[in-house]
């Protein structure tokens, strides 16, 4: 019972794990990096739109003075003319906002409002430097023009007598000083929207808290770690797909990747260890939400145990979307001809009828086709005793159940199993879905083997091969095995429930 106990939910999705977050950080950005890339495209478009709307041309014309003081001997001194040069630039606002100046030249040009005109001098010389910038070439020559004019006579009432000597007369500019260039406006927008986008997958990394890894599973619930179990690449048929054919992840094919069978053999070598053990024969495997892989697991799981002798049997009791005969013999649910475990439910098949040899030691129950009201099926007596006859015949029976945290499903058949395995997909379900999946089986009273991190390592990502054909991440899409998206069904179900 202790190897049930489920810690708070509240404590396990508080906790700020900086490791994890940081995982899943980098995760979330290779998974969605073409999220950032659109983003900054069109940031750096709407900015160059944007500036090309609002920009207005600005022309600055500028004058350069000497600044000469007289001592009291007549002589010029160097360091009366550079502390000169500092004090124009200092007094050159006041004597502007005064309106003395402004007014002045404004009066004789006939214009209302002046443009802005700043002084500044060069550190330690005694330059001086008047610039106007306005919208307008000519009157930014004009002001400035003027500004010579009437501004020695101003200063000469604040600091005494000056010469100031105007090194190069200004002249009308032809290209404004506020060049546009659309290729910084890119570059800048870019930037922005990759920060942006950056914030924005943080904030959904820790907004989206999922399982990462073994050790994020084990802080949350005290479940024993059956193994991790790799992403893979896995080619993506046409829609009449033969996925015995096709997969790669099936040990019964033998041309699985090495590093795949070798973490399903572990993960089976410890089911079997623990079975032995404590006796268990009829196992349940689901998980929270449909797409985390456990019919893959289940079979593979079924097929190792196979392969060392053992006689199994594999029950498809995910009655609504059925699939174990799918993955093995390429034959679809819908096939009238096959007969099923709904068959023998109804009575109108015998036992043998419905159990077929896939590979030695290995057999399988369909599903058949799917049925909305799974439920009522799975808790009847002739499934009971279904489940019991297979148990006298077979050293193990594996049953592949719907997901457990979206139906009750799962629960009913935990009734009739020694035990339960649990598999989670790295970085997919949110860790609310795994503890109440696990809460739900929990409240059956089954004991749990432990659970299996599939996909470990995953980045949900596409690759193509050298003849143009399309992989995918192995987990990436549940269609690819078989059409998880048959969960949808799950809205007529509940629509003819509510009609009953």
């Amino acid at each position: 019972m202790s190897e049930r106990r489920i810690g708070s939910q509240e404590a396990a999705q508080g906790a700020i794990d900086l490791e994890s977050i940081g995982f899943g950080v980098m995760k979330t950005f290779k998974r969605f990096f073409w999220l950032l890339l659109v983003g900054a495209i069109v940031t750096a478009t709407a900015m160059c739109v944007y500036t090309g709307m609002t920009y207005t041309p600005l022309y600055t014309v500028s004058a350069t003075f000497t600044v000469d003081v007289m001592s009291g001997l007549g002589v010029s001194s160097s360091y009366y003319n550079n502390a000169t040069a500092q004090q124009l630039a200092r007094t050159f606002p006041y004597i502007l906002e005064s309106g003395v100046l402004s007014n002045m030249v404004a009066e004789e040009l006939g214009i209302e409002e002046l443009p802005p005109i700043s002084a500044s001098v060069v550190e330690d010389t005694p330059l001086f430097t008047i610039s106007v910038t306005s919208d307008s070439a000519q009157i930014a020559y004009d002001v400035i023009v003027m500004t010579i004019e009437k501004y020695p006579s101003i200063a000469e009432n604040v600091i005494g007598a000056t010469t100031l000597t105007l090194l190069e007369m200004p002249y009308i500019p032809t290209s404004p000083s506020n060049t546009l260039s659309y290729r910084d406006m890119a570059i800048r927008g870019a930037v922005y929207g990759a920060m942006g986008g950056l914030v924005v997958l943080v904030l959904i990394s820790i907004a989206r808290p999922t399982v990462r890894n073994i050790d994020d599973m084990k802080r949350m619930i005290n479940l024993r770690a059956l193994g991790a179990i790799p992403a893979v690449m896995e080619r993506r048929r046409s829609e009449n797909r033969s996925d015995r054919a096709n997969s790669r992840l099936l040990l019964m094919n033998n041309n699985a990747p090495q590093n795949y069978a070798d973490a399903m053999r572990i993960v089976r070598a410890r089911v079997d260890k623990l079975s032995r053990e404590k006796g268990y024969k009829r196992i349940l495997i689901t998980s929270a939400i449909p797409g985390e892989g456990k019919t893959t697991v289940t079979i593979n799981i079924a097929t190792s145990l196979a392969q060392r002798g053992y006689k199994v049997i594999i029950i498809d009791c995910d009655l609504r979307n059925p699939s174990v005969g799918r993955r093995i013999l390429g034959s679809t649910s819908q096939d009238d001809a096959v007969v099923d475990i709904s068959d023998y439910i109804k009575g109108e098949a015998q036992l043998d009828d419905i159990i077929e040899e896939v590979a030695p030691n290995l057999q399988v129950v369909r599903g058949g086709k799917p049925i909305y009201f799974a439920s009522e099926t799975l808790s009847s007596g002739a499934m009971r005793e279904l489940i019991g006859e297979l148990g006298e015949r077979a050293d193990y029976v594996i049953m592949d159940t719907p997901p457990c945290s979206m139906m009750a499903d799962a629960t009913v058949l935990a009734s009739y199993a020694d035990a339960a395995i649990f598999v989670v997909r790295e970085d997919y379900a949110r860790r609310s879905q795994v503890i109440e999946g696990i809460e739900h089986l929990s409240n059956s009273g089954v004991s749990f083997l432990g659970f299996v991190i599939n996909g470990a390592g995953s980045t949900s990502f596409s690759v193509f091969d050298t003849d143009g054909k399309r992989y995918s991440k192995y987990g990436r899409r549940y269609g690819s095995y078989g059409g998880y998206g048959g969960y949808g069904r799950y809205g007529a179900y509940e629509k003819a429930q509510k009609e009953r």
